[in-house]
């Protein structure tokens, strides 16, 4: 009985699963629990489900094609070329941490993704960023190399605020020296005058 109940509701249309994507998209962005929460990754998961939905139903009617120019694109169908960018966004929201090297792959491909139809449609122009494609032994590689280098990065921070404070604290007692000389000058001219 269950299941004839579930043939019998209609799937979401198009405009209704982008809506609700968009809609769960701003509620995570703008939540107040952390993103690992259970709340937020339900809605997270929701969304992307339906992100799924939408794209493929994207694909089946060939919405947008290589073969055409912005303006054959009807402008209520415009709004469905975000389809890739939110599911890049709510794929960085997932909370996984030992999967987060994964969904961050998984995320830049749906943002080049998005990237390279604005940029197909000419929407704007800009160079895409260089692909990779690395095996799984170089990412780990990589992944390992990142993390010295971000010791490195966060050494010469360091070292680039120490010079700025050492140099800032120099000015500062050069800039008191001159101030004390021209007291004394104005002191010994102003005292010297009035004395006269």
């Amino acid at each position: 009985m269950a299941a004839a109940e579930e043939e019998e509701l209609p799937l979401p249309r198009l405009p209704e699963l982008f809506d609700i994507s968009r809609q769960l998209l701003d509620e995570v962005e703008v939540a107040t629990e952390p993103t690992g929460s259970r709340e937020v990754q339900e809605k997270v998961s929701k969304g992307l489900q339906h992100l799924k939905q939408a794209a493929e139903m994207l694909a089946q009617l060939d919405l947008f094609s290589r073969n055409e120019d912005l303006e054959e694109i009807a402008s209520t169908d415009l709004k469905y070329l975000m389809v890739p960018a939110f599911q890049g966004a709510l794929a960085m929201k997932q909370g996984n941490s030992s999967k987060r090297l994964d969904h961050l792959q998984w995320a830049r491909e749906h943002f080049l993704n998005y990237l390279s139809q604005c940029q197909h449609y000419h929407v704007a122009e800009f160079e895409l960023p260089k692909t990779k494609n690395n095996s799984a032994e170089n990412n780990t590689a990589s992944s390992s190399m990142a993390q010295p280098s971000l010791v490195a990065m966060a050494s010469q921070r360091q070292a680039k605020i120490e010079r700025w404070v050492s140099n800032y604290n120099l000015k500062t007692a050069q800039w008191q020296v001159l101030l004390q000389r021209v007291h004394v000058f104005l002191f010994v001219f102003l005292g010297g005058a009035g004395g006269q």
